[in-house]
């Protein structure tokens, strides 16, 4: 089972995680230019296809097992090379993302994937997310290990609606008792392995709990 679709198939099926073919497809084309650009640019540190499919685009994925159905608008925070937000609108496409990425070669390449892949919806801005006045508009914020600073993350509310959430991907370094951010509380904890590595993977529903006044 070396194909990268098919292990890209057969790991969202031991996820429990449903994908569309044309989802499939579409990250498909997304791990050919990783691959491509990534030789080129400091992307990636992973370059065998198996390898890319499983700790890149199924762990992004598995952002769907805490994120609600009822996200129409999230925004991606410290995007890199677009995990895990443009794999999460692959699988959603209905909705509308937003893109934080200070380095411009990561912004550029998150450009031309939206592209070729034909993805609509979406924004990019090419600054620290510190920068960017928060005016409440989004459902969700989604975080893939951006930082360990609860202070830092809780300052995430002021892009969010006020029955908005942050979606938080953490690894098995972090302490439970480092788990509490300012201005959220935990609603739901993913806690599971990739299906092929055995890598350990957390992933954790914050809500809002207080109101956070937006940046004019």
């Amino acid at each position: 089972m070396n194909d990268p679709l098919t292990l890209l198939r057969k790991g969202a099926e031991l996820l429990d995680i449903p994908l569309e073919e044309d989802a499939v497809e579409k990250i498909g084309a997304y791990a050919r230019l990783l691959l491509d650009w990534g030789r080129r640019t400091n992307l990636t540190s992973i370059f065998e296809p198996a390898a890319v499919i499983e700790r890149h685009f199924l762990d992004s994925l598995t952002v769907l097992k805490v994120m609600p159905e009822a996200v129409k608008t999230a925004v991606d925070i410290g995007s890199g090379a677009g995990f895990p937000g443009m794999v999460v609108k692959i699988a959603r496409p209905e909705m509308r993302l937003s893109f934080i990425e200070p380095n411009t070669k990561k912004l550029v390449f998150l450009k031309v994937v939206a592209n070729d892949l034909g993805l609509r919806n979406l924004a990019f801005h090419n600054m620290r997310f510190e920068r960017l006045a928060g005016k409440a508009e989004f459902d969700c914020v989604l975080s893939r290990a951006f930082s360990s600073d609860s202070r830092l993350l809780g300052s995430f509310a002021k892009f969010l609606r006020p029955e908005g959430s942050l979606v938080r991907m953490t690894g098995p370094a972090l302490r439970d008792a480092d788990l509490a951010l300012d201005t959220f509380r935990i609603e739901k904890t993913w806690e599971g392995v990739l299906p092929f590595s055995g890598q350990y993977r957390r992933v954790i529903l914050y809500s809002r709990t207080e109101t956070v006044q937006a940046e004019p």
